[in-house]
C-alpha cells in the first residue's frame, strides 16, 4: 500500500497539520486516524486513513561527544 510519512505539527479545529518528510504541510481530517493522534507523532498517512508509525524510532544522542569531539 502507498503512504506518507509525516509528523504531526499541530491541530486546527478537526484538522491535524501535517509536515512531510519534503517539508510541505497537508491537512487531514481528525477522524481520519485510527488512534487518539497528538502533537509531534509520527505517522504514516494513505488514501483513506491515517495510523501511528510504529516503527520510527527516536536517535539516541550522546551529548559528550555532540559537544565535546
Amino acid at each position: 500500500m502507498c503512504y506518507k510519512k509525516a509528523v504531526i505539527d499541530r491541530f486546527e479545529g478537526e484538522k491535524a497539520v501535517c509536515e512531510l518528510e519534503n517539508k510541505e504541510f497537508v491537512d487531514i481530517d481528525r477522524k481520519s486516524f485510527n488512534y487518539a493522534a497528538k502533537e509531534g507523532d509520527h505517522v504514516l498517512i494513505y488514501k483513506t486513513y491515517a495510523e501511528k508509525d510504529e516503527h520510527y524510532h527516536k536517535k539516541e544522542i550522546d551529548l559528550d561527544e555532540y559537544f565535546y569531539k
